[in-house]
């Protein structure tokens, strides 16, 4: 048996009409059912509100056993030698561990790779923004991608970021686009 007991609140209904006594002598025998598998004599007006506590706790127990099982045959498949490279505990047929030999990024490499990557001051990213917007002045005349650098290059207060690095996703041919089309209505 398990060590704790569920009681719902459907099930009120079946004891609300009881006298304090009687309803203080079916939750004992809910507890002894419980945790002992058996509970004590009662009168038949407490044994018919306890039936449906009883049938509910045989269910919950039920489950819980299931449960339980279903867990041990997961638990034996995973640790049984049989099927397994005995040294790894990894069954035949699954995926390794990262190796060598694949097509995946290696972490360590990758983090390696990531922190030799020049981090940018606020400055340089402003001049870098500015910068990709060069090519499009030709396309939409320098006031437009002045105006259009001048609200998305603003930076927040801490001066740490612009307003486009803010952004969940940025595409800055389709903001342009975007800007563009809202400006006629401007």
């Amino acid at each position: 048996m398990k060590d704790n007991v569920l009681i719902y609140s459907q099930q009120y209904e079946a004891v609300k009409e009881l006298s304090d006594a009687d309803f203080g002598k079916v939750f004992r025998s809910v507890f002894e059912y419980a945790f002992n598998g058996k509970a004590e004599d009662v009168s038949p007006d407490i044994k018919i509100a306890f039936s449906f506590i009883k049938n509910q706790i045989d269910r919950d127990q039920k489950k819980y056993e299931d449960k339980c099982e279903a867990n041990r045959e997961n638990v034996k498949k995973r640790w049984d030698t049989k099927h397994m490279i005995v040294y790894g505990r990894i069954q035949k047929g699954t995926k390794h561990t990262d190796t060598d030999t694949d097509t995946d990024i290696d972490t360590d490499t990758y983090i390696k790779e990531k922190s030799k990557k020049k981090i940018l001051s606020f400055p340089e990213r402003q001049e870098n923004f500015k910068q990709s917007l060069e090519p499009y002045i030709e396309k939409y005349g320098k006031e437009m991608v002045t105006n259009f650098y001048d609200h998305w290059g603003e930076p927040n207060k801490e001066q740490t970021k612009m307003l486009y690095e803010m952004q969940d996703t940025w595409c800055l041919a389709g903001r342009l686009r975007t800007w563009k089309s809202r400006q006629k209505k401007w």
